[in-house]
């Protein structure tokens, strides 16, 4: 069995590739852009921008890869974009792992971005506080219906 089972239907948005374009994949960014123009859901994507945040990140990567949970390694980052305040952002998901997908974590996509690059990290804050105005809007429901058979719920 791969990963956990599911607790509710969800679709997760994770790569595109612009045909167009020699076939490329969109950067991190271009992929959030698209996930929200069109309302799809994205994962969790974190951004530090620090050596300090990145030394962190991988410390905690050493620490849970093997036993880490959704919960355990969410709070991780969490953590350390709190401690790197200005240097690290998060642009929440519309779809909460642990409440759509479970608790199992199948991994972690850890990509580098120059951290001399202000306009992609300028951009990427701007996305997170468009992925919280999302949220915001139309917050996820934790409310799980499940109809019995023979019922019209």
């Amino acid at each position: 069995q791969h990963g956990d089972v599911p607790i509710r239907d969800y679709l997760i948005l994770i790569a595109v590739a612009d045909r167009g374009d020699s076939g490329r994949f969109y950067s991190t960014n271009e992929l959030v852009a698209f996930a929200h123009q069109y309302r799809l859901p994205h994962n969790d994507v974190w951004i530090f921008a620090s050596q300090q945040a990145s030394e962190q990140v991988f410390k905690a990567y050493d620490s849970l890869r093997e036993t880490g949970t959704t919960t355990t390694v969410i709070n991780s980052l969490n953590q350390i974009v709190a401690e790197n305040d200005g240097m690290s952002s998060k642009v929440a998901s519309l779809y909460p792992h642990d409440i759509f997908q479970g608790n199992i974590l199948e991994g972690i996509v850890i990509r580098y971005v120059s951290n001399n690059d202000e306009h992609t990290i300028k951009e990427m804050e701007q996305l997170r506080i468009t992925s919280d105005d999302l949220l915001a809007i139309v917050p996820p429901s934790t409310k799980i219906v499940v109809p019995l058979l023979g019922s019209s719920a």
